[in-house]
């Protein structure tokens, strides 16, 4: 889904599929492309939005507002599958847009976009950590461990991370097997314990379900967990089947996960908050 200044931009389609592009309420000075990822259309939409806007106010500041990056999580070559993180980012940085606003990037190719800001997790993180009332964070792997406990503040409840593998000969197939470091916390600790894992980018979950069945045999008694960007293809895994994780809790940022909240109560969707640069 894209809007301009809050219209939907590119949601009708002529007779032979091609988009009905209609214009929308503009600024003389700074207007704003809203970039909800949704499936690959949205690109299109997004590139018709800037064209639209230069061409219209073409000395206006231009912000485009997009909190998942598309393809993200294939940021490097595995087998025959491209690094499309790169290329999309690229197109991005060419586009000439005043300012990208972004949040919770899989990694640096994906902040590479032009005059690019990481918005501040934390507000989410915050409420997350309220309702849940974890005793411990749960991070599935090293690298999230490293990045999370850099940028986030999780007010002094410990963190441990995990260690997943994933089989790059076979497209990156995720092993059901995980070691857990427990990064000085005693395993008699856990028992009994409320644990939030924390994550980037969630498909169909595999990891966090693992995680949660490893958490479980841990001892722990209850499972939460949060997802800045969720697809709709989670409802495809076990997540939503069973109670191996509590509650799931993930932003706006992708688009159709909205569909699968009316659907589920165990997801409770948190809206992004943004500020104008």
């Amino acid at each position: 889904m894209v809007t301009i200044n809050g219209e939907p931009f590119g949601v009708e389609k002529f007779p032979n599929r091609e988009t009905v592009y209609k214009a929308v309420t503009l600024n003389e000075k700074y207007n704003i492309i809203q970039f909800n990822w949704e499936n690959n259309e949205d690109i299109v939409h997004l590139l018709m939005a800037v064209e639209y806007l230069k061409d219209k106010v073409s000395r206006g500041h231009i912000e485009l507002r997009m909190p998942y990056v598309p393809y993200s999580a294939m940021d490097r070559e595995i087998g025959d599958q491209l690094d499309t993180c790169k290329y999309f980012s690229n197109i991005v940085k060419h586009l000439g847009i005043s300012s990208v606003k972004i949040y919770d990037p899989h990694s640096e190719k994906a902040t590479d976009l032009g005059v690019t800001t990481v918005m501040d997790l934390q507000p989410i993180i915050n409420k997350v950590i309220k309702d849940t009332k974890p005793d411990f964070i749960y991070l599935p792997d090293k690298g999230a461990y490293d990045r999370y406990t850099g940028t986030v503040n999780f007010h002094g409840i410990k963190v441990f991370h995990g260690y997943k593998h994933r089989d790059l000969a076979n497209k990156g197939k995720l092993s059901p097997e995980m070691q857990v470091d427990l990064c000085g916390i005693s395993s008699d600790d856990l028992k009994g314990s409320r644990v939030l894992i924390v994550d980037d980018i969630c498909r169909k979950g595999g990891t966090a379900y693992y995680a949660a069945l490893n958490l479980h045999n841990l001892g722990v008694a209850e499972v939460y967990l949060y997802i800045t960007h969720c697809e709709d293809v989670i409802e495809q895994g076990n997540i939503l089947k069973d109670d191996e994780i509590k509650k799931v809790y993930t932003t706006d940022s992708e688009y159709a996960i909205r569909s699968v909240a009316n659907r589920h109560s165990k997801v409770e969707i948190i809206p992004t908050p943004w500020n104008r640069s």
